[in-house]
């Protein structure tokens, strides 16, 4: 029995002698485990704050460029913007400094952004190049307010964006395309119906998104081109002046607009409080890109009816910036053919949610991720669109309408190219053919403010050439 205890206790203490062995062979290499985790700990943090630093910078000269058009403005053209040329080192953000470079892009109304951050202990920089571009008109169709996408259009080639709501009501729920924003929610898409995750498939629609500025269309000066030119009455008289018996019930604003009740037929008044326009795609001036303004001064109630005969093939096809400060209402369908309309190059990114090696599954489909150049409207399809031959356009450019937009009928279809902007409803369009949309990303309106719409955002290389002042 002796014996064997003696035993135990020399196992015992084998065992303890091999864990202390065990335990100080590990102690060091736990130890120069912890020093090179504190030392990459240190690092990434340092890294870190050099980044933080560089996006401080990046934000502040997205502020700088869109604080006033003339800085914008110089920066695209090459000047030099003083404090935004790697000529001030800035230490508002804790942690270091930061130095930016504005300068002039590669392509029209481009602007470059380089934004370095030095962390002010370690000297550590990191470096961030963003391209922009200030775009007037940045989606296909936008809205401040709600917005409600129903049966009446489809929409192709740009994005929707709302600093609310989208809902998607009717047919348009099955389309897929195009890419949607919202500040709020996208219904139904969004699952949770409300700004809790998931806020996005990452492919069609974004909840809860960070949605550009819209534009803030300069109307004064619009009003005021329009006015400009010489605008005929029947009778004679100038009806930018408001004066004469075509023109003193009706006070609207239009760039070559001519008032002629009686001869060719290009414009009626059914009444003193919607003049009609009559058949636009004959009239003079219609394919000039005039301003066409219906006002509400005075006693005008700025709203307009695009009209005509759609059996006797008098029908719509303008083109310009239409702005109606009341309702517009479209009683005919189009009549306007135009080759090689120019396509966005990225259109194809509006259709992530159905594209395959498969061409024309949207109007312009050239395959997977890739769309043509251009598009002829008038004698071009695409698979489950119209015929070709009814892809003429109605209207082309862009078109704000504060009041509401009317589909009158079925003789109302009609095809879209630039970018809408409803800020009231769009009534019918729902049993027929739907409208089509088509967005036109060269349009460009005079506005009051920037609107920078991001073109790309990479990590690069930091400037070791320029010194840090």
């Amino acid at each position: 029995m002796k014996k064997n205890l003696n035993n135990s206790r020399g196992m015992v203490l084998i065992t303890v002698i091999g864990i202390i062995v065990v335990v100080m062979l590990l102690v060091p290499v736990m130890i120069k485990m912890a020093q090179k985790e504190a030392k990459w700990t240190v690092k990434e943090q340092e890294n870190t704050t050099a980044f933080q630093l560089a996006e401080a910078a990046a934000d502040r000269s997205i502020w700088k460029v869109k604080s006033a058009t003339h800085v914008y403005t110089a920066a695209m053209n090459g000047q030099v913007v003083a404090g935004y040329n790697f000529d001030k080192t800035y230490d508002d953000v804790e942690g270091g400094e930061y130095r930016m470079r504005v300068s002039q892009g590669t392509t029209d109304r481009e602007v470059v952004i380089v934004a370095e951050g030095r962390d002010k202990t370690t000297k550590n920089v990191r470096a961030i190049r963003m391209r922009v571009t200030n775009s007037s008109v940045p989606s296909c169709v936008m809205s401040a307010g709600m917005l409600e996408i129903k049966d009446a259009f489809q929409i192709h080639w740009g994005p929707v964006m709302s600093h609310n709501s989208i809902v998607l009501m009717g047919a348009a729920i099955n389309d897929y395309f195009p890419r949607k924003f919202s500040k709020q929610v996208v219904s139904p898409r969004d699952p949770t119906g409300d700004l809790n995750p998931p806020n996005t498939d990452n492919t069609e629609w974004w909840s809860n998104f960070k949605v550009m500025d819209l534009p803030m269309i300069d109307f004064t000066t619009m009003k005021s081109s329009a006015a400009t030119i010489l605008i005929s009455g029947s009778d004679g008289v100038d009806c930018k002046a408001k004066t004469g018996s075509d023109c003193t019930t009706l006070n609207y604003y239009r760039n070559s607009y001519y008032s002629d009740k009686t001869g060719t037929g290009y414009n009626n008044y059914g009444s003193s409080a919607q003049p009609d326009f009559y058949w636009t795609d004959a009239h003079p001036d219609s394919k000039e890109n005039y301003i066409w303004y219906w006002s509400t001064d005075g006693v005008g109630s700025g709203h307009v009816n695009f009209t005509g005969s759609q059996s006797s093939g008098r029908k719509n096809g303008l083109w310009g910036q239409l702005i109606v400060e009341g309702n517009m209402t479209v009683s005919v369908g189009d009549d306007y053919p135009l080759n090689n309309a120019p396509m966005p190059g990225d259109a194809w990114r509006e259709y992530a949610a159905i594209d395959t090696g498969s061409s024309n599954q949207y109007p312009g489909d050239t395959g997977f991720q890739s769309n043509a150049a251009n598009f002829d409207f008038g004698s071009q399809s695409w698979s489950g669109g119209p015929p070709s031959g009814n892809t003429d356009l109605g209207f082309r450019g862009f078109f704000y309408v504060k009041g509401d937009l009317i589909l009158s009928g079925s003789n109302s279809v009609a095809e879209y190219y630039g970018a809408l902007w409803v800020e009231g409803d769009t009534i019918g369009g729902s049993g027929f053919e739907r409208s089509t949309i088509f967005y036109d990303g060269n349009l460009t309106v005079p506005t009051l403010n920037v609107v920078l719409n991001p073109i790309s955002w990479e990590e690069i290389p930091p400037d070791n050439a320029t010194p840090w002042n």
